[in-house]
């Protein structure tokens, strides 16, 4: 790959898209090798891009700056220039982690902490109702099923009440026919006894005959 491919800071392939070009030179450089501010790539205005001059081209020329050592003597500045602007980024950037990251996590952590008890008090609404819903239907069919275990009951009850009115009846007609019939029969064996009597010259029978025919 060609040298114009890559920055002059750290002649890193160009990956970062933060790359800001010297005015004077040309040159592009990543804005995290060059910048010793906390300003931002984003915050910076298009004026100061368009003036920005590269840490060669912005020091003070001297008598030899036309000397054939410049080049040298630049390009090992510009290393060294480079390397420490990195890493003084660095620290500046892992020291703004350490200052924000805990407040950050802290932060996202309490909100997927209030996420989660929000969906863990919806969840256990919507199993509470599902609970209660079967519970009321379980307890509907039991008391529909003991409202008519109570309707056949009081059938029951009242057929029997029935058939007993019913047995006590019968029970009242048995017994008047059975009186009925010992008086006919008395009637009948006083009757043929006093014909007896009669052909055969005896004295008539009497009612108390008649009674005692009767009552065995």
């Amino acid at each position: 790959m060609s040298s114009k491919s890559k920055f002059e800071c750290c002649h890193r392939l160009p990956s970062s898209t933060e790359v800001i070009l010297c005015r004077s030179c040309k040159k592009r450089y990543h804005y995290n090798c060059v910048s010793t501010s906390k300003t931002s790539y984003a915050e910076l205005t298009e004026n100061y891009k368009s003036t920005w001059l590269c840490p060669i081209c912005a020091r003070p020329k001297s008598d030899n700056t036309n000397t054939p050592i410049r080049g040298s003597l630049s390009n090992s500045a510009l290393e060294e220039y480079a390397d420490q602007s990195c890493n003084v980024t660095r620290r500046i950037k892992d020291s703004e982690r350490k200052i924000m990251g805990p407040t950050t996590a802290e932060i996202d952590l309490d909100d997927v902490r209030s996420i989660v008890r929000e969906e863990m008090k919806s969840l256990l609404d919507v199993f509470k109702k599902s609970i209660l819903d079967e519970f009321t239907s379980k307890t509907n069919e039991v008391l529909a099923s003991i409202n008519f275990l109570e309707d056949q009951y009081e059938t029951i009850k009242k057929e029997l009440s029935a058939k007993n009115d019913e047995i006590k009846l019968l029970q009242a007609n048995n017994n008047n026919l059975k009186t009925t019939a010992r008086q006919a029969t008395g009637v009948q064996t006083f009757v043929l006894i006093t014909q007896m009597n009669a052909l055969t010259g005896l004295e008539p029978a009497t009612t108390d005959t008649a009674s005692r025919v009767t009552t065995n």
